[in-house]
């Protein structure tokens, strides 16, 4: 398979993910938190630049992906009405697992303080992890297959709402110079 087949079948996952909360609405009660915890963090760490996302927060972040991991596979026995997941599901239930497993990693490295705090922060991070908390929820709610396209889409979205949070803190924070700059003007005459 080329290069230009691949990025069609990244590109049609990447439309996928993000249509999906279109295609089953059940999905935006998962999404609607992560929105919200994603921009008023976003807004928190514009407002407030020089702060950093620290090691009690990166270990929160960590275990509330555990727990979204309960919870979608609360949600896959729901949907099946059925114990016999493994058996139903091995794809989905061995995924879900796989990032059970990883926030369990991201929590004892963040608790031990393991490795170095800009790479725990970054991964730890809202937008990260929130985005792997929505492409498991897809996964879970939707036909959607963890394969390698369907990484890359999650990917390309990381980097996508990535890019445009960082461009509405920067906005943020120009605002925020200039409004605080002016003031100060103001109380000065």
């Amino acid at each position: 398979m080329g290069w230009e087949e691949s990025w069609e079948l990244i590109m049609g996952q990447f439309w996928a993910l993000v249509r999906a909360p279109l295609d089953v609405p059940e999905l935006w009660w998962v999404l609607a938190p992560l929105i919200a915890v994603t921009l008023i963090m976003t807004l928190y760490f514009g407002k407030y630049f020089r702060e950093e996302l620290g090691w009690n927060t990166a270990l929160g972040n960590s275990v509330v992906l555990f727990f979204v991991g309960i919870d979608l596979l609360r949600t896959l026995v729901q949907m099946t009405d059925s114990l016999y997941l493994l058996a139903l599901h091995p794809i989905k239930v061995v995924f879900i697992l796989a990032v059970m497993c990883e926030a369990m990693l991201m929590a004892r490295l963040a608790f031990r303080h393991a490795i170095p705090s800009k790479v725990m922060f970054f991964i730890a991070q809202p937008v990260s992890v929130n985005v792997q908390a929505y492409v498991a929820a897809v996964i879970v709610y939707t036909n959607a297959v963890p394969d390698r396209f369907l990484l890359g889409a999650a990917v390309l979205l990381f980097l996508v709402i990535f890019a445009a949070l960082r461009v509405v803190q920067e906005a943020e924070h120009l605002l925020y110079r200039y409004h605080f700059r002016g003031e100060k003007r103001a109380k000065s005459r």
